[in-house]
């Protein structure tokens, strides 16, 4: 597939998953936010991480709060991106900590110095879509994909989102980080290569 090819098919399944995202009931979203956190909380490579890097939730995201509780309150070392040039730093964070912000419109900590890529034992990624392969849809910066690429290899890396975002297949193409499972207010998918 060429490039302008991928770049086409990538701005249309944005486009059409913002809409179904969008389509979900405000008055479910806290339910359904609490339901996918409960599932991350006892995913064995959230549970076992020492270090967490998830991402602050915005628009119409799934909300994030309630894993961020979770993981504090279990005492686990909390990061949240900060987005410096076309990367994405760490910073530690504890709920009640100041945010700002910041590109994009989202909120990230003032904390410094920031944690190195391989001092990060998990990653909770945002996305538009998922597939069952591990790919995900981000939206369209790269931010994520070269955060994930820098990991350990050991690393646990996850997607997080409404059941809704998981869908047959996501574009992709070189430099199209995998995560391992994806989870959902429903289940948590496991990812393989071929979709097992």
């Amino acid at each position: 597939m060429g490039r302008d090819q991928l770049a086409a098919e990538k701005a249309a399944l944005r486009e059409a998953m913002r809409a179904i995202r969008e389509a979900i009931p405000p008055s479910r979203r806290d339910g359904r936010a609490r339901a996918a956190a409960e599932l991350a909380l006892e995913l064995e490579g959230v549970r076992e991480a020492r270090t967490v890097l998830v991402f602050r939730s915005t628009g119409t995201e799934i909300d994030t709060e309630p894993l961020i509780d979770g993981l504090a309150a279990r005492s686990n070392l909390v990061l949240l991106p900060v987005v410096e040039e076309t990367l994405l730093r760490a910073a530690p964070y504890r709920p009640g900590d100041e945010l700002v912000v910041a590109a994009f419109g989202i909120r990230e900590p003032t904390a410094r110095p920031f944690v190195h890529p391989g001092e990060i034992d998990a990653v909770v990624a945002p996305g538009l879509a998922f597939d069952r392969e591990g790919y995900r849809l981000g939206y369209g910066g790269g931010f994520y994909d070269r955060l994930l690429a820098g990991l350990r290899p050991e690393a646990f890396r996850a997607g997080f989102g409404f059941h809704e975002q998981v869908v047959d297949r996501v574009p992709h193409g070189p430099g199209d980080e995998r995560v391992q499972a994806v989870v959902t207010d429903r289940a948590v998918v496991p990812c393989a290569p071929g979709g097992v």
